[in-house]
């Protein structure tokens, strides 16, 4: 037994010579034993075939090749974790060689060795072979963005993505192009540089931002050719306070002087609309557009809880379409529906239309006064059936005549029969309702009436017989004011001893001039009529001497 060759024998006695064989030529026995004569790789990338593959050599026990064809030989993993061995794992041998040509070892980097085996021979092991990282095929996050972040706030924990090969294996390729971007969630944009490149196989981003609506999302990581990634779940909340929004209007229609049935109520929000809960922020309202209106009420209320609650907020002045705006420090402003601004509750009274600016004593006006009501800002109030009293304001002597009183209608009184009498002169209307404040009419000039008998009165001297007596007449009106214009029928009659008669002149200013010549001493009897009526005082006596 042993190593094939030519050997020779020798045979010995004691005390005899010995003999020697002939050569003997020593081949090898039957297989025993695997041997390894071409070692695999002494170092491979996971997935990728050996570049140099392993040879088997049959031997005996002596180590002697052995060349006996169809054993199967069967490679396998004999140390390592982690990995697989592919490829034609088993192979015959062909004059005693088994020869491996496409073996893979995948799996975790590391160290390994192969065994190769075959039925009833003795196996062998491989050297070690270092496995290292195969080619990139993947992407996992080795740092997970925030679980948590605030809209349009970088992530406190920004995302870190490794490249891996199949086995999972991180590879340390550079220059690879990362993409970020939203994987599920609605109502959201990311922010920051989106695209970032390997160093060594890692990507990492610095300011990415998530900015929408509150709510769940995740992102994926993606790069050409290699399978991408998932995040976590970001919680995103509302971010810094920007701008303020309205979460109740204030009424759309109001009266003027009384508080808003509805309040407005103003809610702080970030840029995408979210509603953030910050108090102690300052929220102010004011007229945004409107002619005429003042604003009252606690105009400026802070926050609690990111909601700003007005609560006594009044709008007055004259009745139209407003908006109201809400304006914070730092923060955009909001501004309200149309709100109706309508009249408030009757506080006054106004002279629509003046009474006549003369009128003859005694008469009506001939155009009637026509009062309205008023609220406290001017805006017409249409209140029926308040009634409205005309009085004199301001004049001496006059007397009102006709209907005092007139009663609303949509806010409207108009006076119908109203006229003034008494003394001639200047004269104004006081028009007055309850606790309303009073309207006051222009100034009326009153003027004397038609001319009356009753009120007429004569100046009547006393005669001297033969000398001419002038009887001066005055036309009045019934209130004694002196009538300026003639036309009147005047009738002087004179009875007496012996008395003249008289002649009656017109002087056509109201004025009538009787004349007569007394005949004889004693006493004349005057009687005057105007207009068939007997003047005040008539008949006279007339002592003539």
């Amino acid at each position: 037994s042993g190593t094939a060759g030519s050997f020779t024998l020798s045979f010995s006695a004691s005390g005899l010579t010995g003999a020697t064989s002939s050569t003997i030529t020593l081949g090898a026995g039957g297989a025993s034993k695997l041997a390894i004569s071409t070692q695999p790789s002494a170092s491979a990338t996971s997935g990728t075939q050996f570049g140099q593959q392993p040879v088997i050599q049959l031997q005996d026990a002596s180590g002697n090749n052995v060349t006996t064809s169809g054993v199967s030989v069967t490679a396998a993993i004999a140390s390592g974790t982690g990995g697989t061995l592919t490829g034609t794992t088993t192979v015959t041998t062909t004059n005693g060689v088994a020869t491996f040509s496409n073996l893979t070892l995948t799996g975790t980097a590391g160290n390994f060795t192969l065994s190769f085996s075959s039925s009833g021979l003795t196996g062998a092991t491989s050297n070690t072979i270092a496995l290292a990282a195969g080619s990139a095929s993947k992407l996992v996050i080795s740092i997970q963005p925030s679980a948590s972040a605030s809209s349009g706030t970088p992530f406190a924990q920004q995302p870190v993505i490794q490249l891996q090969d199949a086995s999972g294996n991180n590879v340390t390729t550079s220059g690879v192009s990362v993409s970020a971007a939203i994987a599920s969630g609605t109502g959201g944009t990311l922010g920051g540089t989106t695209t970032v490149t390997t160093s060594s196989g890692v990507a990492t981003f610095t300011n990415l931002s998530l900015s929408g609506t509150a709510g769940n999302f995740t992102l994926s990581f993606s790069a050409s050719g290699l399978t991408g990634a998932t995040s976590g779940t970001i919680t995103l909340g509302a971010g810094g306070a920007s701008k303020l929004a309205i979460s109740i209007q204030p009424s759309a229609s109001a009266t003027s002087g009384t508080q808003f049935a509805q309040q407005p109520v103003i809610q702080l929000q970030d840029a995408s609309g979210n509603n953030v809960t910050t108090s102690g922020v300052s929220v102010s309202a004011a007229i945004a557009s409107g002619t005429g209106g003042t604003l009252s009420g606690t105009t400026t209320v802070t926050t609690s809880n990111g909601v700003a609650t007005f609560t006594n907020l009044t709008l007055t002045g004259t009745a139209g379409n407003f908006t109201l705006s809400f304006s914070a420090s730092g923060l955009t402003s909001a501004t309200s529906n149309t709100i109706a601004l309508g009249a408030g509750a009757a506080a006054k009274l106004s002279i629509t239309t003046q009474p006549s600016a003369s009128v003859a004593a005694g008469s009506a006006f001939s155009t009637q006064p026509v009062v309205r009501l008023l609220d406290a800002s001017n805006n017409p109030v249409t209140t029926s059936g308040v009634v409205i009293t005309a009085t004199i304001g301001s004049g001496s002597g006059g007397v009102l005549v006709g209907t005092t009183t007139a009663t609303t209608s949509s806010g409207v009184a108009t006076f119908s029969t109203l006229g003034l009498g008494g003394t001639a002169g200047n004269f104004t209307l006081t028009f007055t309702s309850g606790a309303l404040a009073t309207a006051t009419s222009n100034t009326i000039s009153v003027t004397a009436g038609p001319v009356s008998a009753a009120a007429s009165t004569a100046t009547v001297p006393n005669g001297t017989a033969g000398n001419l007596t002038t009887i001066t007449i005055q036309g009045r009106d019934q209130y004694g004011n002196a009538v300026a214009t003639g036309g009147a029928t005047v009738v002087v009659t004179i009875t007496g001893t012996n008395p003249g008669s008289a002649s009656v002149v017109d002087n056509g200013n109201g004025t009538y001039t009787a004349t007569y010549t007394p005949a004889v001493a004693g006493p004349d009897t005057i009687a005057i009529t105007l207009n068939g009526t007997a003047i005040s005082g008539s008949p006279f006596t007339s002592t003539v001497s």
